[in-house]
């Protein structure tokens, strides 16, 4: 692939060789993050090449250490912990569906420090992001539109951005972040090293013309899940959990608990502490299943890590929801209410795409895997 588009400048990156150097490293990374100096960090740590596959040059850690990352990032920074799971996310996209130029080139950048970004699928509120509409130009197309980017987009490599063509055919782009006619608005949506959470800032494509090659391979429908989507459900539960055990910890450190905590306050932070233990398990489990469907064949093997993250993101954001309830409540700031579910808005949409595939697939013969 000599597209000029997806040539980027060559850099230098630490190389990570085994599983547990890269939770170290991660670790390490959440201790020492700074504001000024994050893309550098990040960029030089090795941990952005450490999802590329062993025949690329990499070490393709389990989908499980992934989610690990993340979680033990966002403790630390919430934007931090996005940061990097929209760059494995991206990658993933490379890995499923792009050609082998297109998986040669980001591969070799990821190893050196190149980071990937990409826009939200979804928006406040819940509803989902629609994709940019693309039109032919000679031999490539034609993008304009606007969508909400992942923390830090601007100061990626690249951009991953959903496209729909004039025959409804969805796939990804991936384009530079820092080409002619490409805009990037609202707030700079930096991390913060206080892991507040910041608004996203927005990417405004104003008729932007790009060459064919950087359009992945086209998008299977819902009916046919695929590794990304589930991929992207894993470590938003990472995410989530990674805020829930930050909350907790600010729990056990609050001036208000001592040794001395009344039985009301022992039995929430126990049940807090067994919730967040089983989000943790429900990862580890879709972590799992999304290995298996990286290389496996059946659709099975895809519908079941779909099934399988969507347990985990669930479980994970009602565990962090629980985390900050039960923060605002021992330290005063507001009342637990128990009657109301009180979870993001998205998750009764994953909820019944949980339902509709577990009534499309109730006559299927048991797994003897």
């Amino acid at each position: 692939m000599n597209s000029p588009v997806l040539d980027r400048p060559a850099r230098s990156a630490a190389l990570i060789g085994a599983e547990d150097e890269a939770i170290t490293v991660a670790r390490k990374l959440a201790g020492l993050f700074e504001l000024d100096a994050a893309s550098d960090l990040i960029s030089r740590s090795g941990l952005l090449g450490v999802s590329v596959p062993t025949e690329h040059g990499g070490i393709d850690v389990s989908n499980t250490v992934l989610a690990d990352i993340c979680s033990i990032l966002t403790e630390h920074s919430t934007a931090l912990g996005a940061i990097v799971a929209a760059h494995f996310v991206a990658m993933e996209h490379v890995r499923s569906r792009g050609t082998e130029g297109q998986r040669t080139m980001i591969f070799s950048a990821a190893l050196a420090g190149a980071r990937l970004g990409g826009v939200r699928t979804l928006r406040d509120g819940g509803q989902e992001v629609a994709e940019l509409s693309i039109s032919p130009r000679g031999l490539g197309w034609r993008i304009s539109g606007e969508l909400p980017c992942t923390p830090s987009a601007s100061r990626a490599d690249w951009l991953l951005v959903p496209t729909r063509d004039n025959a409804g055919k969805q796939a990804s782009m991936l384009l530079p972040t820092r080409i002619g006619g490409l805009h990037y608005v609202a707030n700079d949506c930096g991390p913060s090293p206080s892991g507040a959470s910041q608004a996203a800032e927005r990417a405004l494509f104003r008729d932007v013309p790009v060459e064919g090659d950087v359009l992945l391979h086209t998008v299977p429908d819902k009916a046919h899940p695929d590794v990304p989507p589930a991929l992207e459900l894993l470590l938003e539960a990472s995410l989530q959990l990674g805020a829930g055990r930050r909350d907790f910890q600010r729990i056990l450190h609050l001036p208000e608990v001592s040794a001395a905590v009344n039985d009301g306050d022992a039995l929430a932070i126990g049940s807090l502490s067994v919730r967040l233990a089983a989000a943790e398990a429900t990862i580890e489990n879709a972590g799992r299943a999304i290995d298996a469907a990286q290389i496996g064949a059946a659709d099975r093997h895809r519908v079941s890590a779909l099934l399988a993250a969507t347990t985990a993101c669930v479980t994970s954001a009602e565990g962090a929801r629980d985390a900050r309830n039960l923060l605002g409540w021992i330290s005063g700031r507001h009342a637990v209410n128990a009657s109301r579910p009180n979870r993001p808005a998205h998750i009764d949409g994953l909820l019944r795409d949980t339902g509709r595939y577990r009534l499309e697939t109730r006559d299927d013969e048991p797994d003897e895997d």
